[in-house]
Order: C-alpha cells, then sequence, then structure tokens
C-alpha cells in the first residue's frame, strides 16, 4: 500500500470520520497496490523480496488527492481520485503484483483512497457536493507492505510490518564480502529478528514528530546486520546497531554506520547520539570519533556517545 503522508493524513481521515470510517475495519488513509491476500509464512522472505524489488526500480511519486468521486451505482463507495504520476503509479503496482502476491483483480484499478463505504445514495451525492472541493498534493517515498490484526477493541485493523523506500539500494564491497542496503521506515520481519534476537537490542521508538529510519544489511538475501534509529531537526538518536554473530568482523557494522550517518548529513542533522553502548559496539563507535557526550541529553539513561557530523573532526 501507499500510504498518505502527513499533513494530508490528518486531513483525509477528517473526511474519513465524517462521512462515517470504513465499516468495522481499521486502517491509515492510503492506496491500495495489492489487494489483501493471505500468505504462507515460509512465502513471507518472497514476498518482501517482491516488495523491495518493486520499491528498488521505483521513483517518488507526486499525487494529487481529489476530487472526491464514486463507485455508484457499482459499489457504494465514496473515494478521493488519484491524479498525478499516476504511470508510474501503475508501473510500481504492476511490479508488486508477483510471487505470492500475484492475485487475479476482481475490478480495473482505478487508483483511489477511499472515505467511505456503503453509503446511501442520496449521502453519496451529499458528500460529492460537500467536499467537491478539496485538493491535497502529496509525495510518495516508499510503499508499506500491511498485516490484519486485532485491535483492543477487537476490531480488524492494519498495521505496517514491513516498508521500503523507493531508489535502487546500495550496494558495498563488491566482487568481495557484498552488502546491500535497504533502507526502510521500520525494521522488516527478518530484520526484526536479528534485532530481537539474544545479542540483539530492540530501538525505542521514535518519539512524536520524529522520522524513522532504519538500514539492513543483506548477504546473498538474508538479513546480517540492521541499524535503526530516527531524526527531528538537527539532531539524531542510533536506536540500536546488531550484526549477525556468525557475519561479525567482516565490516557490516562500518558500513551500516558509516551509510546511516551520510544519509543523516543530508537529512541536514549534525549530532547523533546513542545510548551508552557496550562491547563491540563501544569499540565501534569510538574508532570512528564518537565521543562521550557532555550531558545535553536530559531523558535519564540516554545519551552517552555522540558525533558531530559532516565534520572532519
Amino acid at each position: 500500500m501507499l500510504l498518505v503522508p502527513e499533513p494530508a493524513c490528518r486531513e483525509v481521515d477528517g473526511l474519513r470520520r465524517a462521512l462515517r470510517r470504513v465499516a468495522g475495519v481499521v486502517v491509515s488513509p492510503h492506496v491500495t497496490l495489492a489487494n489483501p491476500v493471505n500468505v504462507r509464512e515460509a512465502d513471507v522472505p518472497v514476498a518482501l523480496d517482491v516488495v523491495r524489488a518493486a520499491a528498488e526500480r521505483a521513483h517518488p511519486l507526486d499525487l494529487r488527492l481529489g476530487p472526491v468521486a464514486t463507485f455508484h451505482p457499482d459499489s457504494p463507495v465514496v473515494h478521493l481520485a488519484v491524479g498525478g504520476d499516476v504511470d508510474g503509479l501503475r508501473a510500481l503496482r504492476d511490479r508488486v503484483l508477483a510471487g505470492p502476491l500475484a492475485r487475479p483483480a476482481p475490478w480495473p484499478f482505478v487508483p483511489h483512497v477511499t472515505l467511505a463505504e456503503d453509503l446511501a445514495p442520496e449521502r453519496i451525492g451529499a458528500a460529492l457536493a460537500v467536499l467537491d472541493g478539496y485538493r491535497a498534493d502529496v509525495e510518495i517515498a516508499g510503499v508499506h507492505v500491511l498485516a490484519e490484526e486485532r485491535d483492543d477493541d477487537g476490531l480488524r485493523c492494519w498495521r505496517p510490518v514491513a516498508d521500503a523506500a523507493f531508489g535502487p539500494a546500495r550496494v558495498v564491497g563488491r566482487g568481495g564480502l557484498e552488502l546491500v542496503l535497504t533502507r526502510s521506515e521500520q525494521p522488516d520481519l527478518e530484520a526484526v529478528g536479528l534485532l530481537t534476537a539474544p545479542s540483539g537490542a530492540v530501538p525505542v521508538g521514535a518519539p512524536t514528530g520524529a522520522v524513522p529510519v532504519t538500514l539492513t544489511a543483506r548477504r546473498e538475501g538474508r538479513p546480517v546486520g540492521v541499524a535503526a534509529g530516527w531524526w527531528s531537526g538537527g539532531s539524531a538518536d542510533l536506536g540500536a546497531l546488531v550484526v549477525a554473530a556468525p557475519e561479525r568482523a567482516t565490516g557490516v557494522g562500518s558500513h551500516l554506520l558509516a551509510h546511516l550517518q551520510a544519509l543523516l548529513v543530508e537529512a541536514g542533522c549534525r549530532v547523533v547520539r546513542t545510548e551508552q553502548p557496550e562491547g563491540a559496539l563501544a569499540t565501534l563507535l569510538r574508532r570512528r570519533g564518537w565521543v562521550p557526550d557532555s550531558g545535553v541529553r536530559a531523558a535519564p539513561g540516554w545519551v552517552a556517545l555522540c558525533r558531530p557530523l559532516g565534520s572532519r573532526s
């Protein structure tokens, strides 16, 4: 799915609540690429590979949401039409519908953002009239994979379990111990396995308003290292950096750290901090120029080392 980014996400959610949220289902405003499918557990890695490969060949999509439209009388759905780079959107969808995600489509593909389902005909007409002027321009920078769950109230909900940023992956170590570095907002299901292993370190959730980022290193398709953190303004936090035991001392951690710092510099950050590291991670950070933090941070237990980015000092 393509999740609608902020601030348009809040606006569209307000329209959905005004018309009545999609009945019995909690899901963030989105453009559906692949209809919900059941994927065997053994096929999940293959499905995620399909999504990553599709994202690597895509570019950020400039889309326009609106005007409000309907599929009535075929279906009593009120939605936002999607314009802009529809050709790029269709090409992405065609690449996603492969492998375990390939299913015959019951309807021709019409990109849209659903606002309400099962509305009475008179309400559909009223919605079209009242919301006729709504438009929102958005840039979609990546694709998300959602899985069905039940929330605390027992309602069906769909929550992201993996995502992939648009654009080619970075390949380092060509001709030797080659690594493919992919960027996402959160660790995918395979990468989470590294973070939750006994030697792993689960990253603390990004605070409200911060931008989460994850870099995953893969060798021959297998995740062998993960760096996860977030940034806000001119500073960033390294929440976790974990390398699979058999791959340690092969440069995985150094590559992840170097590319994460480069990404943060590009985002405008000048300082990155982390919790008190131990063992191999502390050695790696010190070797790469990190120094003990001077106590700038107020949160107890946080930030022992920091590194000014973009400098040679």
